[in-house]
């Protein structure tokens, strides 16, 4: 392991003027899309937001009907697509006959298709709906190249469909589009025999492939055509070697290092000799091992093999592959930290070279570097993806939106799973201004004094420039429903996105209240004491321990009720880092020169670093920020409780609005009402003079007054009584 500071990689990095230039490639590579993203940590008022994936939506009046009654702001559809990106010009009856046996639409029958979803676009938008779009998928295809089914059907009648203005038929057949492992075996991301395909199979194209991705683009545009408003894009997974990956990781090299940067970081300037490293895949290095398939029948039950991954046995890494990146990486995993029990130091290195196998094929910074810039050129394709996506729905669509699914971030297990499938917020915030989290557990309480939240999920998007779409699957009440939508208004304006339509009442009190109240929405930033590192780099330089300290960190914080939010690598400079009184930093052992040294003049100017060495109790690393008059409220026994608080200045005019909300809840237990809560929040250094204050619960009539004041250079209050969720606006001026 190499100490803390002798570690130098020259993260995001921007190229010079005229670098492409300068490192005189044969070939002339594009340069990259431009970034759509927002500004960072301003906020916006929330937006309802509906998915559903029902098949009875075309030529249903009834749906329509159903749909005015509480329309949401945003309606997410499935596969009510002209072409589907996994199957081509295809119509599904039902929803368990997803892409196994789908029958091809011959062109006639195609167009009036789209002449329906067109019509069913017109009368959602009619219903109130401010945005529609379907789904598809930038990593999915599904058939049988051998039996020539599926996609492949399509592909082999391709030319009867021009026109609709499909691009030129590609010579290579769709097997050459997928994705590949370090040793040229296609890459399957999920199982290969998934049942959702069965009879067929469900294979992955690179989303780098030029084929693939001028089809999506056709797919996109015949969307757009239609009337949608955008597109949602499932999976954005990435794991892959091929040709076409192995080029854009020159071309994304050259557009972040100068050739001397090059020299110093990977040892060479010629980015020619630079290839995407695989020795520090663990998956890729488990699969080489010869006794790894051995090991993983034993750990299946009987039948398990056949009946889940349609597999007849584990012959070769054809076979093993099959069976999803994503089984195989939780399994490559178990294997490795076997081996760690198993084998004493002194053995680990005579057989490994190294006595911690979690640092395989990271032996010089070098290598550090290449495997850290593999994982974020992944992410960057991705935003590449996403970018040509949305230019192609914008030719006919003004405003075209593309809102991508990350995945879920809510536990470390869940983020370690996705950084090496390409899941980096950094790099995907140039390709969208939305972006979905698909999670596991509604918000609430789920233990004594444990509280499930998607804070993170909101602070991150929020400090990216992105807008968060959650989507939670789980048990719910109706007051869990409304914590949910309560979560969007809160934490900076996203979206809870919504499995169906229950609780209209509900949905439509925040619609109103999004669209009624923008004031208490739109613009505001952060007001925040304690910022917390979450330097995703961290994870990518294969050092673990900044994550195992941030998650547990979030939680004692926000238990103990300190105003905090995300602190990334993009903050660590003086100007961003003096939002904050106090860091409070997990295990940072790869930070680059410029943020130490952000870090060390910020605190010569007053602010204050607590770094977290080693595995220790939150709570005492919390406990720390004790005596400095920044806890948002003196209720500690409360520890369900939750505020977000933001500023908009206007000369010397401050509103501030402050967020509550209520966790203390369960499926089967609704929250009881919170009354006489002392809110106190550190203000920023003045002599204020309130001018009003005000407070209002959601579908409330009007706002009620409310008693405030500063003193001891706090912003002071008894919150009014509240069951879930309630918004106080306080308007000050400074004398």
């Amino acid at each position: 392991m190499m100490k803390r500071r002798q570690f130098f990689c020259c993260t995001g990095v921007g190229a010079t003027a005229g670098f492409a230039q300068s490192c005189k490639k044969k070939q002339t590579l594009p340069p990259s899309l431009p970034q759509v993203a927002l500004a960072p940590r301003l906020t916006a008022a929330p937006v309802t937001y509906v998915i559903d994936y029902a098949t009875t939506h075309l030529g249903n009046p009834e749906y329509i009907r159903k749909l005015a009654e509480a329309p949401p702001e945003f309606l997410h559809v499935g596969h009510d697509a002209p072409f589907l990106s996994a199957a081509g010009p295809c119509s599904l009856a039902n929803d368990r006959d997803l892409f196994g046996s789908l029958p091809l639409l011959d062109p006639a029958a195609a167009a009036a298709r789209a002449q329906t979803i067109t019509k069913f676009v017109a009368d959602v938008h009619a219903a109130r709906v401010a945005k529609t779009f379907p789904y598809i998928c930038n990593q999915t295809i599904g058939g049988d190249p051998d039996k020539r089914l599926g996609f492949w059907a399509f592909y082999d009648r391709w030319n009867q469909y021009k026109d609709f203005g499909i691009p030129p038929k590609p010579a290579a057949d769709p097997v050459k589009w997928m994705q590949r492992d370090p040793f040229g075996n296609i890459h399957f991301d999920y199982r290969k025999g998934h049942a959702r395909f069965a009879p067929q199979f469900r294979w992955m194209p690179c989303p780098n492939n030029e084929h693939w991705r001028r089809y999506l683009e056709f797919v996109v545009e015949q969307i757009a055509k239609c009337g949608y408003d955008g597109v949602f894009v499932d999976n954005n997974i990435l794991h892959c070697y091929c040709e076409y990956c192995q080029r854009n990781f020159q071309r994304y090299l050259m557009g972040r290092y100068q050739p001397e940067q090059m020299d110093r970081t990977f040892g060479t300037g010629s980015v020619e000799e630079l290839k995407l490293y695989y020795g520090a895949d663990k998956t890729a290095w488990a699969k080489t091992r010869p006794d790894f398939a051995a090991w993983l029948l034993k750990r299946l039950k009987p039948g398990e093999l056949e009946k889940e991954f349609r597999l007849s046995g584990l012959k070769n890494v054809t076979d093993i592959n099959a069976m999803g990146y994503g089984f195989l990486q939780g399994r490559a995993r178990e294997y490795i930290e076997e081996l760690q029990r198993k084998l004493p130091p002194a053995e680990l290195k005579r057989r490994f070279g190294t006595e911690d196998l979690q640092q395989l094929g990271l032996a010089t910074p070098q290598l550090r570097a290449l495997w850290f810039e593999t994982q974020r050129f992944w992410a960057w394709s991705i935003a590449e993806n996403l970018l040509h996506l949305t230019r192609a729905g914008l030719k006919h669509k003004p405003g075209f939106l593309v809102l991508p699914n990350w995945g879920a971030m809510a536990t470390i297990r869940h983020l370690e799973g996705r950084r090496t499938a390409a899941k980096v917020v950094a790099e995907w915030k140039r390709g969208t201004n939305w972006m979905m989290f698909e999670e596991d557990g509604m918000p609430g309480r789920t233990g004594p004094g444990v509280y499930h939240d998607y804070q993170l999920e909101y602070k991150l998007a929020l400090a990216n420039g992105v807008r968060p779409a959650v989507l939670p699957y789980g048990d719910k009440s109706p007051a869990i429903s409304e914590l949910a939508f309560a979560e969007s208004a809160a934490y900076g304006g996203g979206a809870y996105v919504q499995a169906g339509y229950d609780v209209p009442e509900i949905r439509r009190r925040y619609r109103e209240l999004g669209t009624r109240h923008k004031e208490l929405f739109d613009g505001l930033e952060p007001v925040v004491h304690v910022g917390l590192g979450f330097l995703f780099n961290q994870s990518l330089l294969e050092n673990p321990a900044h994550m195992q300290q941030f998650y547990p960190l979030k939680l004692a914080l926000s238990n103990s009720h300190y105003l905090w939010d995300t602190v990334t690598e993009e903050d660590l400079t003086v100007e961003k880092l003096s939002r904050y009184r106090v860091v409070v930093m997990p295990d940072e052992r790869y930070l680059p020169p410029e943020a130490e040294t952000a870090l060390r003049d910020w605190a010569g100017r007053g602010g204050t670093i607590l770094r977290v060495a080693g595995i220790v109790p939150p709570e005492s690393a919390v406990a720390r920020l004790a005596g400095r008059n920044i806890e948002w409220t003196t209720r500690r026994d409360l520890t369900g409780l939750r505020a977000a608080v933001y500023k908009k200045q206007q000369g010397k005019k401050t509103r501030f609005v402050i967020h509550l909300l209520n966790y203390e809840m369960t499926p089967q237990q609704d929250p009881v009402p919170v009354s006489g809560l002392p809110v106190s929040i550190a203000a920023p250094p003045g002599n204020w003079k309130i001018e009003s204050a005000r407070s209002l619960i959601p579908g409330a009539e009007q706002m009620t007054p409310v008693d405030a004041r500063f003193e001891e250079g706090c912003l002071r209050f008894v919150a009014p009584e509240f069951r879930i969720y309630q918004i106080v606006e306080v308007a000050a001026a400074e004398q």
